[in-house]
């Protein structure tokens, strides 16, 4: 379902290509003429009529009464020295959500948010603990992307859905968004460029999985027993892992290119060799591979990080066992800015310079190939 604009306008950056032609088509505009609008939509990342030159004037009129193009204001940014971002983006209605930039092996990788705040309450993560104010529309999740390519242009870019959100809990607007995203007439990003994490909400998976996108899956695990998992991310008493796990052996192989298992990892709780044992065995039999967390710090939380030795010991058991695991170090933690840290309005930001103290580390949880 297309979510229009509080002034009853379509906007652009939400609609599939077949809608945008059913709309102008109303007017009396062709094919051709959508196809020129998307182009400078997202391939030129223009957010006003101004400039579209092989566009009539009188064309841009009849549009512009029906379509929106404007992109969200950004309300705060913060940057660290190795060329992170972060951007506090607000919507028309007040909503504030954060998204991240990220340089990393040549190209950027784009974070975005789904979501206001969250409402699966993860004990570790700073949205959670914000609580849900609502979903974002699929052309909200695409402006952050255009936000950001727009304030630092980049050609090469990977996009990962692990900002503030549980992408799967707002499963129609994700869908839409991620198929603006692959499409050649939206942003054109290869699959293989574009990673979805969720901690495995069924039957929204196995619905994500029947469009065969072929983007990545990233499946936060973080602990393979129930009663731990369930104790760190209480929401997952509804979804058991042993379901979630059965529903990706079912999964035909174009329903996603790879599957990463995120393992966020807490002094003392969940990063003991037995912990890597019984994530081995639970993995048995599924394709992909495991990324190595270290929790980043929040302002509630009462997890330590575990720490490299301990991390390299529980990867080298993993890879004992058979399982490839990779450890990945947050870039962002300086400007609260790495994975669980995300809060929009509730962590400061330097909204005089756009900049904040410090540097950040090294990490991007997703698939840069």
């Amino acid at each position: 379902m297309i979510v229009q604009a509080p002034d009853g306008k379509f906007p652009v950056r939400g609609m599939l290509r077949q809608e945008l032609v059913e709309v102008l088509a109303g007017l009396g505009e062709t094919e051709d003429r959508v196809r020129r609008l998307q182009t400078h939509v997202f391939k030129h990342r223009m957010d006003s009529f101004i400039g579209m030159e092989d566009i009539s004037a009188r064309s841009k009129d009849r549009m512009a009464r029906v379509l929106d193009l404007d992109l969200p204001a950004v309300d705060a940014r913060a940057m660290a020295e190795d060329g992170t971002r972060k951007y506090r983006v607000k919507f028309r209605d007040g909503s504030l959500i954060e998204c991240i930039s990220m340089a990393y092996n040549g190209r950027r990788t784009l974070c975005l948010s789904t979501q206001a705040g969250c409402r699966m309450g993860c004990t570790f993560c700073a949205t959670g603990a914000m609580g849900f104010a609502r979903n974002l529309t699929a052309a909200e999740i695409v402006d952050q992307a255009l936000v950001m390519l727009r304030d630092q242009p980049a050609d090469r870019f990977n996009v990962v859905l692990m900002g503030m959100g549980e992408p799967l809990n707002n499963p129609e607007q994700l869908a839409r968004a991620l198929t603006i995203l692959v499409s050649p007439w939206g942003m054109d990003r290869g699959p293989r460029t574009v990673t979805v994490s969720t901690i495995g909400l069924l039957p929204a998976l196995d619905e994500l999985a029947a469009l065969r996108l072929g983007v990545n899956l990233s499946l936060s695990v973080t602990a393979a027993r129930e009663d731990l998992r369930q104790m760190l991310m209480p929401a997952t008493r509804a979804w058991p892992l042993a379901q979630v796990f059965e529903s990706i052996r079912r999964y035909p192989p174009e329903a996603f290119r790879s599957y990463i298992y995120s393992y966020v990892m807490f002094a003392g709780v969940n990063d003991q060799l037995t912990h890597a044992r019984e994530l081995a065995a639970a993995l048995d039999g599924l394709p992909g591979y495991v990324n190595l967390i270290p929790m980043n710090p929040t302002p509630a939380s009462q997890y330590l990080p575990s720490s490299d030795e301990t991390v390299s010991a529980f990867r080298n058991e993993l890879f004992r066992l058979g399982r490839a695991a990779h450890p990945r170090y947050s870039k962002g933690r300086t400007i609260w800015a790495a994975c669980g840290q995300l809060a929009g309005a509730a962590l400061p930001m330097d909204t005089t310079t756009g900049a904040a103290d410090g540097d950040a580390e090294a990490e991007v949880g997703a698939s840069d190939s």
